[in-house]
């Protein structure tokens, strides 16, 4: 019987799955379905960039539903789940993994936005506490460190209830952290998704502490941070039964930053350089040592590998500005929508 692992891609416009088949080294099966619509609005000074995170949960399990049938009809078994996705925005759950927040994505611009009576924004007022880290790191807008320091200035337009949750009853998640926390009943994350908070150190492999007091981040909201692709536990029972898996069978991975995993995915090796293109894009390739240089920041990788990223101004997301104001045009000229 073909034994079968699942991979996971929740992107910024995209959700993708594909049941990959690694002793026949061939594609199983693959499903696409876009990711729902983006909350897109001028909330303040500065504009937003949220998904109803319930919204996005349903269509990534509708998508893993038809994998898992696509799979069992060809009687195939499935052993595995691991996934990928957008890197730097999240969202908070409560202790049920049930959305407190909605989902922040890193194209939202609430960072930027002054504070409180006007005071210094949330990028402004971070920004000191990583201006010598060496890996390059610093605040941007979109970064999830920035944008839990706008909820916790800003509780009633953020949580659900209006109020900052107890000490020990939420946890900060990425997108892709939350499903794979969702499969295995626990709040889960790893090195590079914390890092890409701007909320972990991946050289020291701890939390950024004095950023975490100074947004005011109890310690209780951190989940469990675990090596990219490492083993976290199985799928529970609750998720095995909303997805039609076996019980207490399937292995569940640790998740892995987008920009990891289309380095990996590519096959690169220490002397390749990678050109990568999705809503943003980067030139990538191995360091040994995590000193950035000038344009680059580093970011983990697996096992003690290091990626240096120069990430450039704008990859797919500047075709989709481009496609909209063509079509901004040719509804001027024609009174057609294109």
């Amino acid at each position: 019987m073909t034994a079968v692992h699942i991979g996971l891609d929740v992107g910024s416009t995209a959700i993708k799955v594909i049941a990959y088949a690694p002793e026949e080294q061939r594609v199983l099966a693959s499903v696409r379905r876009s990711l729902p619509s983006p909350l897109v609005h001028k909330g303040g000074a500065a504009m937003r960039h949220e998904h109803d995170a319930e919204a996005v949960r349903r269509a990534v399990f509708d998508a893993l539903r038809d994998i898992v049938r696509d799979v069992s009809a060809r009687g195939a078994t499935i052993e595995a789940i691991g996934a990928t996705g957008q890197m730097h925005g999240g969202l908070v759950v409560d202790r049920a993994l049930r959305p407190l927040t909605p989902f922040v994505t890193w194209q939202d611009k609430r960072g930027d936005e002054p504070g409180p009576e006007n005071q210094r924004s949330a990028v402004q007022a971070l920004a000191p506490l990583l201006a010598e880290d060496p890996t390059g790191t610093h605040i941007h807008t979109g970064f999830l460190l920035a944008t839990l320091q706008w909820w916790m200035w800003h509780p009633h337009e953020a949580f659900v209830g209006g109020r900052v949750p107890q000490a020990d009853g939420a946890s900060v998640l990425g997108i892709y952290d939350w499903i794979i926390s969702l499969l295995v009943g626990r709040a889960v994350t790893d090195i590079s998704s914390a890092a890409a908070w701007a909320m972990y150190d991946p050289i020291r492999r701890e939390w950024r502490h004095a950023a975490l007091r100074q947004v005011g981040i109890p310690e209780g909201w951190l989940p469990e941070v675990h090596e990219p692709g490492g083993v976290v536990g199985v799928v529970c029972d609750a998720a095995s039964t909303e997805l039609g898996l076996p019980m207490s069978r399937v292995r569940v991975h640790a998740p892995i930053g987008d920009t990891q995993a289309s380095y990996l995915g590519a096959g690169c090796t220490r002397e390749d350089l990678l050109l990568n293109f999705g809503t943003g894009s980067q030139s990538l390739w191995e360091t040994p040592l995590p000193i950035a240089s000038e344009g680059t920041d580093i970011r983990y990788l697996q096992n003690g590998r290091w990626l240096a990223a120069a990430p450039t101004l704008a990859g797919g997301e500047a075709y989709r500005i481009l496609a909209g104001f063509f079509r901004d045009v040719a509804l001027e000229v024609t009174a057609t929508e294109v």
